[in-house]
């Protein structure tokens, strides 16, 4: 995408000048080695249960709803820049709303994922993994179905929330943990020109009087022609 190229050479200019720190990071860089959102994982039931309540309180912080894992499927067919509407699925202003947390997950996605079709079967990968792990939760949190699911060695194989698919969706349910003080530096090269292309709507609201001076030199413009 050309707003993608846009921020990368804003972000190098900002680097070359010494306003931010050449220091590679998550999110501008590209930093995670797998955006593999499950692991599989042999445990004693004990240590099963116990995993299965700490992730799942961890994430019960950032949803309110009542079904954690349908949110958790939504958010994630959400969370690419191949599932934002382009300009000939036009419906509403708001559709082009976002802000420089928005931006980077789209940008930070689109660095692994770099093709529709790819990010498709990304997708399709990780909500399967999500129906396994919500599928595990429900089966192994019942002590007389983790009995029967419990080997000779004592031990149940799972699938469980990877370290990475935690940090994922916790960011993509409450996007302003992103911006840490050392990203928010970089939000400069957003601001630039890459906020008023990528979400208009918001950039109008915020630019009011740069946007009210564009659209006079437009209507200007008009009259002499």
């Amino acid at each position: 995408m050309a707003l993608f190229d846009e921020f990368d050479y804003e972000v190098a200019s900002l680097r070359k000048r010494g306003l931010v720190e050449s220091t590679k990071s998550r999110y501008i860089d590209k930093f995670d080695k797998s955006l593999q959102i499950s692991t599989v994982r042999s445990m004693k039931a004990d240590d099963v249960v116990r995993l299965y309540q700490r992730q799942m309180r961890f994430l019960s912080m950032f949803t309110d709803g009542s079904n954690s894992f349908q949110i958790l499927r939504d958010v994630l067919s959400n969370a690419s820049v191949y599932s934002r509407l382009d300009k000939n699925d036009f419906e509403d202003p708001k559709d082009y709303a976002g802000g420089f947390p928005s931006f980077l997950h789209d940008y930070y996605f689109h660095k692994y994922i770099p093709t529709e079709n790819e990010w498709k079967l990304y997708l399709m990968q990780q909500r399967m993994d999500i129906n396994e792990i919500e599928n595990d939760v429900f089966l192994f949190l019942n002590p007389v179905k983790l009995r029967e699911a419990v080997d000779t060695e004592g031990e149940v194989t799972i699938t469980a929330f990877s370290t990475i698919g935690l940090e994922i969706f916790a960011n993509l349910l409450q996007p302003s943990r992103t911006i840490s003080p050392y990203i928010d530096k970089f939000e400069e090269a957003f601001e630039k020109k890459v906020w008023e292309g990528y979400f208009p709507y918001t950039w109008v609201l915020v630019n009011e009087n740069d946007a009210k001076s564009r659209i006079k030199d437009w209507k200007s413009q008009a009259d002499h022609d």
